[in-house]
C-alpha cells in the first residue's frame, strides 16, 4: 500500500482545493463517467473520472506540497432514520460558502440534529462515504448490473451463506484477499437495504439522466439505507445566522446495521492457499512503498499487472453487528520468500486508475479508503486458545488482576503481506493482556503465526508510559510487521525500557497437533512467564 494522501492527480496545479462537487458527465460514446469540480486556482481541467471518487471531497488539495490538517466546524451526531430526511438543492442552502455553481442543482439530504441545527449533506458525499472506496464499485454503481450478473448468493435453510464470485467479474482477487474488502462487499451483496441503496444509483442515472449534444449529464441521486441509529461525524461550514451545516465531509459512520447469518463464504477460482517454499518471488518494481506516484485518470491501465493500492484520507466505518467472511480456496501456490526488483526510490511513477486493458496502458492502480473499526475479536479467539488457557492460571494460580483485553488485528502495510495468514487468507490478530501485579501493570503480547512453522514468543513488557500504551501499541504492530514478524527490540526498549521487557517462548506442541498443547505444558509457560512478571 502506497500514501498518496497529496493526491498527486496529473493536469492539474500543485495545492489546487476542490470547492465544489457537481454534476456527473461523460461522452455520448463512451462508458467512463467523470465529476464535474469546482477548483481554486481555476484551470483548464476541471474534473476527475468516477474512479477517483474516494478521493474527492471539498475542502480537499490536489497535488498537496505540504501537510495540513483538515479543517472546518466538526460534530458528531446520531441520526434516526433517512427516510425521515428532506431532499433539497445546494442551491437552497443559505450558508455563503465559496461554492458557485450555473446548475446548482446537484441534491442534498437535509434533517436537524440537537441545537435545532439543520444539515445539509450532499447525496453524493453519504453515496462515497457508504460504496465507493475503490475503483470497481464506485464505477459499476453508476451504470451497471454487476451485482446481478457477477456474483451468486446462495442462502441455505440453515442461514448460511455462500457468495461465488463470476471468473468474468471484474473485481480483482487482489482486494476480495484483503479480509475487509471481503466483508464490505459482502455488506452490499448480502443487507437487502444496502443492495437497494447501491442499485437505486443506476436506476436514478437512467431515469433522470439528459443526453444534450454529444454529452450525457446527470445530478447525482441515491436513496440511502435507513442507517437507523447510526452515528455520523462530519466537518463543514457552519453558518451562525442560519444554524445551519453545509457538509464538507463525512469522517465516520458508526453502528451501520447489517444482516446476520450463521456463517458467510466468499469463493472464487482464483483463490488460492499459500504453501511454504524455499523458493524465491521476485516482487514488481512497481510494489516499492517509497516511490512517488502520478495518478492518470485518462490513460487506460495494464491488467496484466497487479494494482498499486493506494492509502488517502480514510472514512471510518463499523458494523453494528460483526461478522467474519471465510475465503474458500480452490488451488494451491508455493510461497517463496521475496526479492526485491532493481528499484529506484526517488523515481516517480505513472500509474492509472482506469479499467484494465490486456498487454497496453499505465501500471494499474486502486484506492483504499476504508477504515474498518468493526470489532471482530470474537472470531479471533478461537486463534488463541492455549494462550487464554496459559492466562487463565495466571490469574486462577498466581493472583493476577485482569486490566485490559484485545484481539485486534495487524494493519496493512505497504507491500508487506504479513497481516494475512497464508494459510487462511484471515486477518492476522495479536492479543494484548493486561495483568496487575502487586504494584505494576504488566502487558502480555501473543501473535497468530498459525500459519508458519516456528511460532513468535510471547512478549511480557512493562511499558514507561501507560497513557500513551494505546498510540505506542500501533507503532509496535506497525514494525512487528515491518520485521517480517520479528519483535522490534529498538521499539521495545524505548517504550518500555532495558531489562523490562523479555521474549518467552512457548512450549513444544506434539507433532500430530501442532494446535493443542498439554496441560502441564500450559501450566509450566504461564509459570515461566510469571517469573518475569516479577523480574521486570
Amino acid at each position: 500500500m502506497v500514501s498518496v494522501s497529496n493526491y498527486p492527480f496529473e493536469g492539474f496545479k500543485e495545492n489546487t482545493k476542490i470547492l465544489g462537487v457537481g454534476s456527473l458527465f461523460r461522452p455520448i460514446y463512451s462508458n467512463r463517467w467523470n465529476i464535474d469540480l469546482q477548483l481554486s486556482p481555476k484551470q483548464v481541467k476541471d474534473f476527475l473520472s468516477i474512479s477517483n471518487a474516494p478521493a474527492i471531497a471539498r475542502n480537499r488539495i490536489l497535488k498537496a506540497t505540504k501537510k495540513e490538517d483538515k479543517r472546518g466546524w466538526k460534530r458528531r451526531f446520531r441520526i434516526s432514520d433517512t427516510r425521515d430526511w428532506d431532499i433539497k438543492t445546494i442551491g437552497e442552502c443559505p450558508v455563503q460558502r465559496l461554492e458557485k455553481w450555473s446548475n446548482p442543482n446537484q441534491l442534498c439530504f437535509v434533517f436537524t440534529i440537537g441545537e435545532d441545527i439543520t444539515i445539509y449533506l450532499p447525496q453524493f458525499e453519504l453515496a462515497r462515504t457508504l460504496f465507493f472506496h475503490g475503483g470497481y464499485l464506485s464505477r459499476t454503481a453508476i451504470e451497471s448490473d454487476c451485482l446481478k450478473s457477477e456474483f451468486a448468493v446462495e442462502i441455505d435453510h440453515e442461514n448460511n451463506a455462500i457468495i461465488r464470485v463470476m471468473p468474468s467479474a471484474s473485481f480483482t482477487v487482489a482486494h476480495l484477499n484483503e479480509p475487509k474488502c471481503r466483508n464490505y462487499l459482502s455488506w452490499i451483496l448480502l443487507d437487502e437495504d444496502a443492495k437497494q441503496s447501491y442499485e437505486s444509483i443506476t436506476k436514478y442515472q437512467r431515469k433522470d439522466g439528459i443526453d444534450y449534444k454529444n454529452y450525457r449529464r446527470w445530478n447525482f441521486q441515491f436513496d440511502p439505507p435507513p442507517l437507523t441509529h447510526v452515528w455520523l461525524q462530519i466537518r463543514g461550514q457552519f453558518s451562525n445566522d442560519s444554524k445551519s451545516c453545509f457538509v464538507h465531509e463525512i469522517d465516520e459512520i458508526k453502528g451501520i446495521p447489517n444482516k446476520s447469518f450463521r456463517s458467510i463464504e466468499m469463493a472464487h477460482p482464483d483463490f488460492e492457499r499459500l504453501i511454504p517454499s524455499e523458493g524465491q518471488a521476485i516482487r514488481p518494481v512497481s510494489n516499492n512503498p517509497e516511490s512517488p506516484l502520478l495518478i492518470h485518470d485518462d490513460i487506460a491501465s495494464n491488467a496484466n499487472t497487479l494494482p498499486i493500492v493506494m492509502e488517502a484520507d480514510s472514512v471510518s466505518i463499523e458494523f453494528k453487528t460483526p461478522f467474519h467472511v471465510t475465503k474458500i480456496t480452490s488451488k494451491e501456490r508455493k510461497q517463496g520468500s521475496t526479492l526485491s526488483g532493481e528499484e529506484s526510490e526517488d523515481k516517480q511513477i505513472s500509474v492509472s486508475t482506469e479499467e484494465g486493458v490486456e498487454d497496453r496502458g499505465l501500471p494499474g492502480a486502486d484506492w483504499d479508503t476504508l477504515n474498518d473499526e468493526t470489532d471482530y475479536e470474537q472470531f479471533f479467539e478461537n486463534k488463541f486458545v492455549c494462550f487464554r488457557d496459559m492466562v487463565k492460571i495466571l490469574i486462577e494460580t498466581y493472583g493476577c488482576v485482569p486490566t485490559s483485553k484485545a484481539i485486534p488485528p495487524l494493519p496493512k502495510i505497504g507491500k508487506c503481506k504479513k497481516h494475512i495468514l497464508s494459510t487462511t487468507g484471515e486477518s492476522r490478530c495479536m492479543a494484548i493482556i493486561g495483568l496487575q501485579v502487586g504494584e505494576k501493570t504488566v502487558h502480555l503480547l501473543e501473535v497468530d503465526t498459525s500459519d508458519a512453522d516456528k511460532s513468535l514468543s510471547t512478549q511480557v513488557l512493562v511499558v514507561k508510559d501507560l497513557e500513551a500504551w494505546e498510540t505506542n501499541v500501533e507503532r509496535l504492530k506497525r514494525e512487528l510487521l515491518q520485521s517480517s514478524l520479528r519483535w522490534p527490540k529498538k521499539l521495545l526498549d524505548e517504550l518500555c525500557g532495558k531489562d523490562h521487557f523479555n521474549g518467552v517462548n512457548h512450549p513444544q506442541a506434539p507433532s500430530s497437533n501442532k494446535g493443542v498443547l498439554e496441560l502441564d505444558s500450559i501450566a509450566g509457560w504461564a509459570s515461566r512467564i510469571y517469573s518475569w512478571m516479577l523480574r521486570l
